[in-house]
């Protein structure tokens, strides 16, 4: 194969690449998370206000329109965030699986293993679960911080489960509570457990659990 032929087909495999995971791809994972990140969303203002009743006697009015307009906002951004990692992350295996493939009908048996998840790598829906499960998880949390945001409530704390890791026990420990719209880190903190261990926050800050994957951390509303 000639320098030239060999341009041209990475000039095609570029733009097959791209156009796998380009603005297609972000609008199906964006349909296929919506009920399941907007549902956790709406039980999250639910038990916020459940936890405003309790903790400091506030009510609120789950159909108030800021409430709603709050939470659908949070939704969107949630949406359109996942959407655009999921895509970015699957262009970046493609191309590591373009790379090592030494030809077009090697790389398409590849492309496709990794689309319908049969290869080594997780495929695509795999990711999206995992990244679903996630989500939903901070959506939840984002509902209520809605709810504690329009009662008028300052500051939020953040709450563990039993047998929650060293690094969410860490977060407990060192900023329990701080203003409800304030992150309690920033992107790339290097966090320190309580037993010694480090995780780097490379993913976003965090504003809200889950700290990681399978987090079962919740956030409470405090004066």
């Amino acid at each position: 194969i000639t320098p030239k032929q060999k341009a041209s087909s990475s000039r095609d495999i570029e733009e097959f690449i791209e156009s796998a995971t380009g603005p297609q791809l972000e609008e199906a994972l964006k349909d296929a998370l919506k009920k399941p990140i907007g549902d956790a969303a709406s039980i999250g203002l639910r038990v916020g206000a459940e936890e405003l009743l309790e903790q400091v006697g506030v009510n609120v009015d789950l159909l108030d329109d800021k409430v709603l307009a709050a939470l659908e906002e949070q939704v969107q951004s949630m949406l359109n965030k996942v959407a655009k990692e999921v895509s970015k992350r699957t262009r970046e295996s493609l191309r590591l699986l373009a790379n090592e493939s030494a030809d077009a009908e090697t790389l398409h048996a590849a492309v496709t293993d990794y689309m319908e998840g049969t290869s080594t790598a997780d495929g695509v829906d795999a990711r999206a679960r995992m990244v679903a499960r996630t989500e939903a998880a901070r959506a939840f949390n984002e509902g209520s911080v809605a709810t504690f945001e329009t009662a008028g409530v300052k500051m939020k704390r953040w709450k563990t489960n039993a047998g929650a890791c060293e690094f969410c026990r860490a977060v407990k420990r060192e900023r329990p509570t701080v203003g409800v719209r304030e992150k309690f880190y920033n992107q790339g903190h290097v966090l320190k457990g309580v037993k010694g261990g480090t995780m780097t926050l490379d993913y976003e800050a965090i504003s809200s659990p889950p700290l990681h994957p399978n987090c079962r951390c919740y956030l409470a509303p405090s004066r």
